[in-house]
């Protein structure tokens, strides 16, 4: 989603609300899955997570491999 120049960026922004309206409530955390583990690594996460003010241990940004990405988010 780093390089989505459509949807991304809106849901993103969205997702910064809804972190900011339960920030303080424990129960509350956000995951956004990439589906481009190719680019998106650990660095490029942490500066997309930087932009959206992102807090650590609240909204959590992953990668991993691609087969088990697109399962978890289809089945999941």
């Amino acid at each position: 989603f780093t390089r989505c120049g459509t949807i991304c960026p809106k849901l993103s922004k969205a997702l910064a609300r809804v972190q900011e309206a339960y920030q303080n409530n424990s129960d509350v955390l956000i995951v956004s899955h990439t589906v481009d583990p190719e680019h998106d690594k650990g660095e490029v996460l942490q500066k997309y997570a930087a932009g959206y003010k992102a807090i650590d241990n609240k909204w959590f940004f992953v990668t991993g491999d691609k087969a088990n990405l697109y399962k978890l988010i289809i089945e999941g």
